[in-house]
Parts: structure tokens; C-alpha cells; sequence
């Protein structure tokens, strides 16, 4: 499974950050960056849509989105997640607790002052929630549809 990944030390030690000792996390996580920047484009996309609210574009967004796989879509969910945490702890200007990689900073040093203690919490909800009503078979179009309405009502916050 993970046998032709090739990694540096320094994406070693950020995927062993990030797992926090777990096995099955690493290995989740270092299946996510064998993706490359697909689910980085993806989020970009998504913020970016929903601070201008262009609502035709996020519906396609969410056509795009839920035609990949669920396990891969849960990913992503998940990944989202962690994106908005890293972003939340880059405002702090602590660069040891931020576990990004240089096209995700190059990303989050403009991004980042968007993601605030008045709505990291409600924003990682939503992408919370997604991951539940993805994993019981719901309706990927409405559910990255519903995500991505909420992300623009957050977003202002």
C-alpha cells in the first residue's frame, strides 16, 4: 500500500506530528499526500468560492467533489479539518506547532486571518458533520452543497 511513497525526513517527522502516535493515522495521512495538492486545490477552491459567495461555482464545486470516491471524499472532509487548525495556529506566529507543507503556507499566509476564534470551532463542525452524513451514505451533491453554504455564512464571522 505504501510501498512506493518516498518521503523526505522532514515530511516523515510532520506526518508523525500530525498522527500523534497513531499508525492507522499516519498511514491515512500519508495517503493523503500521496494525492498530492488535489485536496489543497479542492479546499482552495471552496474558500475562495465562498468568500466571493459564488453559489453557481460552489454548486459545481460540490458536482466535482462528490463524484470522487467516499473514502476519498472523507479524506478530503478530514483534511479540511486539519487545514483549518494549521490555519488557526498560524495567526499565532509559532512556526514549531504548524504542521504544513510550503504550498499549503504559501496558501495560509493570506488565508489564515480569515480562520478565528469566532469561527474555527463552527467551521470544523461543519466539516465534522459532512464526514458523519457522508459515512452514512448520504447524498454527497447536497451534503458538499450544505458545506459549502455554511463555509460562506462562517467565513464573515
Amino acid at each position: 500500500m505504501l510501498d512506493n511513497l518516498n518521503f523526505s525526513t522532514v515530511e516523515g517527522e510532520k506526518v508523525a506530528d500530525i498522527s500523534s502516535g497513531s499508525i492507522n493515522e499516519a498511514i491515512r495521512q500519508l495517503n493523503v499526500a500521496a494525492s498530492g495538492d488535489e485536496f489543497l486545490d479542492l479546499f482552495i477552491s471552496l474558500m475562495r468560492l465562498a468568500y466571493q459567495r459564488k453559489i453557481i461555482e460552489l454548486r459545481l464545486w460540490a458536482q466535482d467533489v462528490s463524484a470522487l470516491p467516499r473514502d476519498r471524499q472523507i479524506a478530503f472532509l478530514n483534511y479540511c479539518c486539519r487545514l483549518l487548525r494549521e490555519n488557526f495556529i498560524y495567526n499565532f506566529n509559532m512556526p514549531d506547532l504548524v504542521g504544513m507543507n510550503q504550498n499549503e503556507r504559501n496558501f495560509s499566509k493570506n488565508f489564515a486571518r480569515f480562520i478565528n476564534e469566532r469561527n474555527v470551532l463552527k467551521l470544523k463542525r461543519v466539516f465534522e458533520d459532512a464526514v458523519t452524513d457522508i459515512t452514512g451514505n448520504g447524498n454527497g451533491r447536497i451534503i458538499f452543497f450544505d458545506v459549502a453554504v455554511r463555509v460562506i455564512l462562517l467565513l464573515k464571522q
